[in-house]
C-alpha cells in the first residue's frame, strides 16, 4: 500500500529499556510522504500527541505499519485486481477466438457467393443451350426451291 497523507496507521511505541512501560501500539496519522516505506507522522497517546519524523515501515519500536483491517482492505483489493485480470486475460482469448472464426466465416461466405454467381452464370447458359437444342428439335420444312 502507497502511505498518503491523512491516513491513519499503527505506530509502535519503543517502551521503556527496563519493561516498566511496554512497546505498544498507538494511532497515528500521517501528515507527509517521503517514500513508500517513509512517513511523517503525528502519533497520538491517551495524554497528548507528538509528532516524528521519517518513520520506516515495520513491526519494531519506532515504526509504523498498517492496521489489520487496511492489510484485509489490501488484500481483498489485490484478490479482486488478481480475479479481475484473469477474467480479462479469458475474455481476449475468447475475442481473438471470435474474431477469428469471424473472419473465417466471411471469407467462407465469399467463397459462396462466388459460387452462386457461377451457378447463376452456369443456369443461364444452360438454359441457352435448351433453347438451342429445342430448336434443333423442331422438325425442319422440306425446302423444295433449293
Amino acid at each position: 500500500m502507497k502511505p498518503t497523507v491523512g491516513r491513519i496507521v499503527y505506530y509502535k511505541s519503543y517502551g521503556t529499556p527496563n519493561g516498566e512501560y511496554k512497546s505498544e501500539e498507538r494511532a497515528a496519522i500521517v501528515t507527509g510522504v517521503v517514500d513508500d516505506e517513509t512517513v511523517h507522522l503525528c502519533v497520538l497517546n491517551p495524554t497528548g500527541m507528538f509528532f516524528n519524523l521519517n518513520v520506516k515501515q515495520g513491526q519494531n519500536g519506532g515504526q509504523r505499519d498498517w492496521m489489520p483491517y487496511q492489510k484485509g482492505q489490501a488484500q481483498k483489493t489485490d484478490e479482486v485486481t488478481e480475479t479481475l485480470n484473469k477474467v480479462n486475460v479469458a475474455q481476449n482469448f475468447v475475442m481473438e477466438n471470435l474474431l477469428q472464426r469471424i473472419e473465417q466465416l466471411e471469407s467462407h461466405v465469399n467463397e459462396l457467393q462466388k459460387q452462386e454467381q457461377i451457378i447463376q452464370s452456369m443456369s443461364y447458359h444452360l438454359v441457352q443451350l435448351q433453347q438451342e437444342i429445342n430448336e434443333l428439335k423442331k422438325p425442319q420444312e422440306p425446302n423444295y426451291f433449293g
